[in-house]
């Protein structure tokens, strides 16, 4: 609508200075404010890193009714994190926000993406205690703010979060995307020794748990974990998650990948429809054949 004052506000910040974008962070509006904090970063304007400090601080003291569904704070955090102001205590606080808002039969926590953003510029700053602020998200009620720990404790990379993530690994989480992340983050940090961890859970009698473990190790992009995944195939271990391997080998995308499934695709039966599948899925602008 032409009279709405958020789509005025909004089509304004398109051509709005620094200034105008700064006082926007204050917005009532929070998709206004969220859009600002967005154009500040794309726009690297690194001396307003501290403006969105403030304006973050002071959005997290905030009842919930002032921006519904964490809007201007998760875009505040991603440009503090995109712009690499260190805020350690600030973010902190952020790991620790919860936001409980109105549905339909109860209510729901809003907060849980803002609280992993949170946690990932936690690790990329200078905060002397961030596996111990940390750790409670390993363990947080919703699965994003869970998942979110776990990648910041890959970036982080210690011996320290390597050893909690490998933890996390053997006991498990209600939700695969978790421990999918686990396996991901730890092949990040610690490269072969991590193979040597995550592939015996592609053997796991949970189809969600080693379909993950299969693949992260195929998005790890490294040989030996592809070459792996390929003997794995070839012995017929695991053949009722046939389909997850061929995909796990497809999406470490190398040309060593699509070699070995073009050769699978040539025959007859499901394992070369499934290899066809996969290829065209990871590579849909070359079709196999």
């Amino acid at each position: 609508m032409k009279n709405d004052p958020v789509e005025k506000a909004l089509a304004a910040l398109d051509s709005a200075d620094a200034g105008q974008l700064a006082a926007e962070l204050r917005s009532k509006y929070n998709f206004v404010a969220g859009k600002a904090a967005r154009l500040i970063a794309n726009r690297a304007l690194l001396d307003l890193a501290p403006e969105l400090e403030t304006a973050l601080a002071a959005r997290l003291e905030q009842p919930a009714a002032a921006d519904k569904g964490c809007v201007a704070k998760f875009a505040m955090i991603q440009a503090l994190v995109q712009l690499e102001h260190d805020a350690p205590e600030l973010y902190a606080h952020g790991v620790r926000h919860i936001q409980m808002e109105p549905v339909w039969g109860g209510s729901q926590d809003t907060a849980a993406e803002f609280r992993a953003a949170c946690g990932m510029a936690l690790v990329n700053g200078a905060h002397p205690d961030k596996l111990r602020v940390l750790l409670p998200l390993l363990i947080d009620r919703e699965w994003q703010a869970r998942a979110g720990a776990v990648r910041a404790m890959g970036v982080e990379g210690s011996d320290a979060a390597a050893l909690l993530l490998r933890f996390k690994s053997m006991t498990g989480d209600e939700n695969p995307d978790v421990i999918y992340e686990c396996f991901c983050a730890l092949l990040g940090a610690e490269g072969e020794a991590a193979l040597r961890f995550v592939d015996p859970f592609c053997d796991a009698p949970q189809p969600e748990t080693a379909e993950s473990a299969m693949l992260a190790l195929g998005a790890s992009r490294r040989n030996e974990a592809l070459e792996a995944l390929i003997r794995r195939f070839e012995a017929r271990r695991n053949p009722r998650l046939s389909k997850a391997l061929l995909n796990a080998i497809a999406s470490s995308r190398t040309d060593r990948a699509r070699e070995w499934l073009e050769e699978t695709a040539a025959g007859d039966g499901s394992d070369a429809r499934n290899a066809r599948e996969a290829m065209e899925r990871c590579w849909p602008e070359r079709p196999p054949g």
